[in-house]
């Protein structure tokens, strides 16, 4: 898990590779970052040739949009 750590997860969204191990954490669809219930994100990891790529979304309340990394949450 990244971020920081707390039981049953983070709701942090994050994406790195460590010691080239892809980890992946999509965050909170309803949780982000510990706060308010509110829309939140998911992550997608597509394989592209044998490789993995991941990306994360922000939940909207017409679907989905590219996630603004560094946002604030309220």
């Amino acid at each position: 898990m990244l971020g920081h750590h707390s039981p049953g997860g983070t709701n942090v969204e994050r994406i790195e590779t460590i010691n080239g191990v892809l980890c992946v954490n999509p965050g909170s669809a309803t949780y982000p970052h510990n706060y308010d219930t509110q829309l939140g994100t998911i992550g997608y990891l597509d394989i592209v040739g044998g490789e993995a790529q991941a990306s994360v979304w922000q939940l909207t309340e017409g679907g989905i949009a590219p996630f603004e990394w560094g946002r604030s949450w309220r």
